[in-house]
């Protein structure tokens, strides 16, 4: 009798000691666990839920092919949790209420339960199952990243006014409610099937990021506080207004409809890009500060840069240009300049022309020519009917009426023929392939230049 006495006491000790342990469904989740010393204080090969409640630090179990957490409602004190690239199908964080920082990115996350993390401030969920996420109870929120959940389609951020960063690029959402989410700084839509979208009441909004989306019109008049604007690829919009948003330096506007671009109020802009669009008509004067600037296949006809003297990335092909001014007197700078596929742009406005051949990511047509002046060309050309021809040639150029004084020079001013009795036509088969002027005196007295093209 006392044997099976003694038996039993056993039997009670040992299952009381195994239900001080928290239970794992995942070996991996709690071999990191077991080797963590700061949790595993005892240094046993069991986590005791007394160590679990006392730890007060963060989880780092990113990357470690765990299936599930369960275990994890015993660490009621953790701040932080990072659990990224990981595989499990929910996350249950009922019991977590001091968490702070939640990073589960990438980790197959279908369902997510975050009601008593009143705490929370930053919550990384991206890349993942998610259909829905509940944050109304967590006013504390400053950080919502949920980009790439290809079916997330409902999200109510009403009771979010601290929100100041906002993800959710490349999801299934066609509507947001930002209007109470006053603090907003950085908001990123882009991937989106969202059509309209009001932001008058985020007047601290510094980041907006919209690519790709629905969207037919946009309102950023209120957004005073703007630094960066990304709305490419947005084929509805035709118009778009940045006078408001004198704080801009970032503005990317590229592959939509637009018409018409005013930049001449925002003098900080440091990036432009506006290609691909249907723009005629662009002033960059007066942005003294830009950097990089890309209006690639557009309908520009002339372009001076001459005042963006801290230039140093240019691209303009696929344009209708016919002048282009580089010569802002730092072209040393310019370390990628295109202008290819502008068949009516002849000169090229430059510092130095010899330099600007040897710099080794600078592309033009072959029928355009460096110049320090290409003004030079031009600026005495009488409105006559004179008429050349063949251009471009191969041999003789062929004269409407009569020339005397004839000097042909190339684009620097160098003369390279001179002719000065009267003739109809004149030889140019031994001048190396090119752009040239043709000046002259015509039978009136007037002073006449043209360009030809040398083949």
């Amino acid at each position: 009798m006392k044997k099976l006495i003694l038996i039993f006491i056993l039997f009670i000790g040992v299952d009381s000691i195994n239900a001080q342990n928290v239970e794992f469904y995942d070996s991996n989740f709690k071999a990191y666990l077991v080797g963590n010393s700061e949790i595993n204080t005892n240094g046993d090969n069991e986590i005791q839920i007394s160590e679990a409640e006392a730890f007060t630090g963060t989880i780092d179990c990113n990357s470690r092919n765990i299936t599930s957490l369960k275990g994890i409602e015993n660490f009621k004190n953790i701040t932080e949790l990072i659990c990224y690239s990981n595989n499990f199908n929910d996350l249950n964080l009922f019991y977590n209420e001091k968490l702070k920082k939640i990073n589960c990115n990438g980790s197959g996350i279908q369902y997510i339960q975050i009601s008593q993390c009143l705490e929370l401030t930053e919550l990384l969920c991206g890349n993942n199952g998610l259909t829905f996420i509940d944050t109304s109870n967590n006013l504390a929120l400053k950080t919502l990243y949920c980009s790439f959940n290809q079916f997330l389609n409902n999200l109510d951020l009403t009771h979010n006014p601290n929100l100041e960063q906002f993800y959710t690029a490349e999801t299934a959402i066609v509507s947001l409610d930002l209007t109470q989410n006053k603090s907003l700084k950085l908001l990123d839509i882009g991937g989106t099937q969202i059509s309209n979208i009001d932001l008058s009441q985020n007047v601290d909004l510094n980041e907006f990021y919209c690519g790709a989306t629905q969207l037919s019109n946009l309102d950023v008049s209120k957004n005073v506080n703007l630094k960066i604007l990304q709305v490419f690829d947005n084929a509805l919009i035709s118009t778009l207004d940045v006078s408001k948003n004198t704080a801009l330096t970032y503005l990317s506007v590229g592959n939509n409809g637009i018409t018409n671009l005013d930049v001449s109020k925002n003098l900080l802009l440091k990036t432009l890009f506006c290609g691909d669009n249907k723009i005629k008509y662009l002033d960059i004067s007066k942005n003294t500060s830009l950097v990089q600037f890309s209006c690639w296949g557009n309908k520009l006809t002339t372009l001076d840069l001459s005042k963006n003297s801290d230039l140093t990335f240019i691209r303009v092909s696929d344009n209708e240009l016919e002048t282009l001014n580089l010569k802002n007197g730092t072209n040393n700078l310019i370390s990628f300049f295109q202008s290819t596929n502008n068949p009516k742009l002849t000169c090229i406005q430059v510092d130095n022309p010899a330099a600007s051949e040897n710099y080794p990511d600078w592309q033009k047509d072959t029928t355009a020519t460096y110049s320090t002046d290409c003004g030079l060309s031009v600026s005495d050309i009488h409105k006559s009917e004179l008429i050349i021809y063949p251009n471009p040639v191969k041999d003789v150029i062929n004269f409407s009426d009569e020339l005397s004084n004839i000097i042909i020079s190339d684009f620097s001013g160098k003369i390279i023929k001179q002719n000065y009795y009267s003739i109809s036509d004149i030889n140019v088969s031994n001048l190396p392939k090119g752009n040239y002027i043709i000046t002259g005196i015509s039978k009136s007295g007037n002073k006449i230049s043209k360009k030809f093209i040398k083949l």
